[in-house]
């Protein structure tokens, strides 16, 4: 029997978003599934989960042989670091300035473009009910599934909030339902409002998306990796938000426009990193038959419990 049919002894839980190509369009949990394919390729399996089921409520989270659990993106790539690390990441060839360097780089990823596509998946109505509710109701049992998105959603509105994220007024392409007014009338005024908000808005995302991406894209510059000792845990930070992004299925956002029009540097680096660790999806072998590709999700099979639901910044 192959290796791919011998029992995982780790097992990873990510977010239930998929995003087309890749298995979960949530920056953390899709940089630590590549961090796990370079690191134990036939040897982890990916289970789709939620906050409720991690021992503290934090995603992803890693259960290792059954028993020990780690949580968070750091939890995860500092285990594997210790216990798997990979010759391909080249973290510990930089220098201590390069290495600081990407420690404040990482913090501003996690940050900045983590607030936009945090916005993508939370902070907008239209975006969070038409996709990523239904996505996590799928994976929650009655009656749970009728109020726990709407909690999780709800742990997103200070921050995104206090940037101005929170139900910025994005499109979404949708058709919106009108209000009545008295007699039935729609209310006109209320409706030009809503789209001098949705205007506004707009372009208040579009200000702050180009201004976290005009400074990556100079971090980037011309280079196939940020560093020139090649491939870091920086480049695949990076690569998975603007994978997250750029693969989002929400039929109009104009964050993921924006990138596609006017950043395919990064796109490109995003893919370059994709294609090192999994492979190309195109390739004449076949998607089934590649020996790297990233195993298929499963439904997570862990009992569910209510714990304390916490935002990845806390």
């Amino acid at each position: 029997m192959g290796p791919s049919k011998a029992q995982p002894h780790v097992i990873l839980h990510v977010w239930p978003l998929p995003g087309g190509e890749i298995p979960c369009i949530e920056p953390s949990c899709l940089a630590a599934i590549l961090h796990l394919q370079l690191a134990v390729p036939h040897h982890y399996a990916i289970e789709y989960s939620l906050p409720e089921l991690s021992p503290d409520g934090q995603m992803p989270f890693l259960q290792h042989k059954g028993h020990q659990t780690l949580s968070t993106l750091s939890g995860v790539t500092r285990y594997l670091s210790t216990k798997h690390p990979s010759q391909t990441l080249h973290d510990i060839d930089l220098t201590p300035l390069e290495q600081a360097q990407s420690t404040a780089y990482k913090s501003y990823i996690i940050s900045k473009l983590g607030d936009l596509v945090n916005y993508i998946l939370f902070g907008n109505t239209s975006y969070f009910w038409g996709y990523t509710s239904p996505h996590l109701s799928s994976h929650l049992p009655v009656p749970t599934r009728y109020y726990v998105p709407a909690r999780i959603r709800n742990l997103y509105q200070p921050r995104l909030e206090s940037i101005g994220l929170w139900d910025a007024g994005d499109d979404d392409g949708m058709p919106k339902k009108k209000s009545k007014g008295l007699g039935g009338k729609t209310d006109d005024i209320e409706e030009g409002r809503s789209k001098i908000k949705q205007r506004f808005g707009t372009e208040k995302i579009l200000e702050m998306s180009r201004e976290v991406l005009d400074l990556l894209t100079r971090l980037l510059a011309d280079k196939p990796f940020i560093f020139a000792q090649g491939l870091t845990s920086l480049d695949i930070l990076l690569a998975a938000h603007i994978l997250s992004i750029h693969h989002t299925p929400i039929p109009r956002t104009h964050i993921k426009e924006l990138l596609q029009k006017d950043y395919s540097a990064l796109i490109k680096h995003a893919a370059r990193v994709l294609e090192l660790i999994v492979g190309h999806p195109d390739s004449t072998e076949g998607t089934e038959t590649r020996s790297r590709a990233i195993p298929r999700v499963q439904r997570s099979t862990r009992e569910f419990q209510i714990t304390a639901l916490l935002p990845a910044w806390a």
